[in-house]
């Protein structure tokens, strides 16, 4: 087909299985993921349903801020493919930059057992936060906090979650994030939108639509710490 297109990422030739679209061009995907999804809202909702273009991404690749690897067989894997293959993938072309050095610095290290998974969150700024889950805070865990801390460029703190609690073991237990005069406290374990250039846009339009005056106050009255969560 001319739709397809060579995909510009070793994780996705690989087989990690974390995005499914790269082959197929861009303005493409758009139009089909638009399409789906009127058809599911038409069908559901047994009505016709207006669904605007998508806004597309000005670079579709170096947007993810939050990468998470398993443990499997004391080594950390992105993700597993439909049969069960264990994919280590040592480069994600979608992920932030700041998240892809990470990576090179993770994917070689043999990891103890008491971690079993880890989630890097990175900010435009180039913080790294770190949220592992781990059997128990046992001094493995802790010398691998503070390896982070001093290898991966940017990592301003690390939190563990056991069966019991959340601690933040080593260094700050947020990020912080800015977009003009907003500031949001994105805490290790918290939820938040993944690609910023986007969130931002979303952001924009959802007050447009909303026509607000400088009268107005918005709540966003959902969970983690705002953002249409």
């Amino acid at each position: 087909s001319q739709k397809r297109v060579d995909p510009q990422c070793d994780a996705f030739n690989e087989g990690c299985g974390g995005c499914q679209w790269l082959h197929f061009d861009y303005a493409e995907q758009l139009k089909w993921k638009t399409r789906i999804l009127r058809d599911m809202l038409n069908k559901r909702l047994n009505a016709v349903i207006r669904v605007n273009d998508i806004i597309p991404m000005n670079v579709p690749y170096g947007f993810r801020n939050k990468m998470s690897f398993r443990n499997v067989k004391n080594r950390f894997v992105s993700m597993m493919d439909f049969n069960d293959t264990v994919v280590i993938a040592d480069c994600c072309r979608v992920e932030t930059i700041s998240n892809q050095n990470a990576r090179q610095k993770i994917i070689p290290l043999k990891i103890h057992p008491d971690i079993q998974q880890a989630h890097f969150r990175s900010t435009p700024s180039g913080q790294i936060g770190i949220h592992l889950y781990a059997a128990s805070i046992s001094k493995e865990v802790n010398e691998f906090a503070m390896w982070c801390m001093q290898n991966i460029e940017g990592c301003i703190g690390i939190g563990a979650q056991t069966k019991k609690k959340f601690d933040v073991i080593a260094g700050e237990g947020h990020l912080s994030y800015q977009y003009k005069n907003l500031i949001w406290t994105i805490p290790l374990n918290g939820f938040f939108q993944t690609n910023y250039s986007q969130a931002e846009i979303l952001l924009e339009t959802a007050l447009n639509q909303m026509a607000c005056t400088r009268k107005d106050s918005v709540l966003d009255l959902y969970c983690g710490c705002g953002f249409f969560t």
